[in-house]
């Protein structure tokens, strides 16, 4: 039986972990990146072929997508000419109007890389979430924050917030309605987005690149207490039950351990085992993308209605 081939778009950094995973997964990589570097490295890390232009795709049962998010529209428009199923790094596109072509021609055919969805400890503060233990959930409050950041063609909305929006779908299981943006700037450039999405259940998110350390949590606020994922390196979720109305009465610690597993392998997997026939669609659909798109670009009118235009 033939190997499955799948053609990579990109083989910066990401790409290159992406390429790593296939390849260990016993899939045929051929590989287009304009960078001669980008290509020497995807070449001693498995790739069959790597390509310097892409003016004529290589031929492939699928497709990933793991270029700069600028040029995400002009590839996948592209692909879309080939057969074969198609996986997107997000943000899916960084234009509405662009977003809903692609989501149209090729419903059924794209899905999105949004990483978190698959994450061991979004996946127990979901489960929590669904417990009843933690009673209603008021919300969840999330914080992503570094110094700068090695993408240039797009800024901290695009390159950070897609992950909070679809964290918070996860755990809520359901998408909620922007309702309040403001923007950091930096000259002409988006530093830092606070938003509130939703009612009761909340989102809200901080997300900045003005950090001079890096910052991850995510919070579940409920009607009996509030579980947290501190971080990066915890490898548990801290459950703290109110135990009384009395302020000076600290609240009650329940830990909870998480599987560890690589959530890029495990979305790569799924998408991998659907294009050989072997599992369902991949959950996060090309419509999950475009939803994410139409959030962030109502989170930015929000704030630019907030602050007068921008900078």
């Amino acid at each position: 039986m033939a190997k499955l081939t799948i053609g990579l778009a990109g083989c910066g950094t990401w790409g290159l972990k992406i390429l790593r995973h296939l390849v260990a997964m016993d899939v045929r990589v051929l590989g287009v990146d304009s960078s001669v570097e980008a290509q020497e490295r995807a070449l001693a890390a498995g790739a069959e072929l790597v390509k310097a232009t892409d003016d004529a795709w290589v031929e492939a049962d699928a497709y990933v997508v793991a270029t700069p998010a600028t040029t995400h529209y002009a590839v996948i428009r592209d692909l879309l000419e080939l057969e074969g199923s198609i996986f997107c790094e997000k943000p899916f596109t960084v234009d509405g109007a662009h977003a809903e072509e692609l989501a149209r021609r090729g419903a059924g055919r794209i899905f999105l890389g949004h990483i978190w969805r698959f994450h061991p400890a979004i996946g127990a503060l979901r489960d929590i979430a669904q417990s009843g233990e933690l009673g209603r959930i008021h919300g969840v409050r999330t914080v992503r924050a570094n110094w700068t950041s090695p993408r240039r063609d797009t800024d901290a909305l695009w390159t950070l917030a897609p992950h909070d929006l679809t964290i918070g779908w996860e755990i809520l299981s359901q998408r909620l309605s922007p309702q309040a943006c403001r923007f950091e700037w930096r000259g002409e450039r988006v530093v830092g987005v606070d938003a509130w999405l939703g009612d009761e259940p909340w989102l809200t998110f901080q997300v900045s690149n003005r950090y001079a350390d890096k910052r991850r949590e995510v919070r579940v606020h409920g009607e009996r207490g509030v579980a947290v994922w501190p971080g990066m390196e915890a490898d548990r979720i801290e459950i703290y039950h109110d135990v009384a109305d009395d302020a000076t009465t600290g609240p009650e610690l329940r830990e909870v351990d998480f599987p560890p597993h690589e959530p890029l392998r495990e979305e790569l997997r799924e998408f991998v085992d659907f294009v050989r026939g072997e599992g369902p669609a991949p959950r996060c659909s090309v419509l999950e993308g475009l939803a994410v798109v139409q959030d962030l670009e109502r989170l930015r009118d929000l704030a630019e209605r907030a602050d007068g235009g921008g900078t």
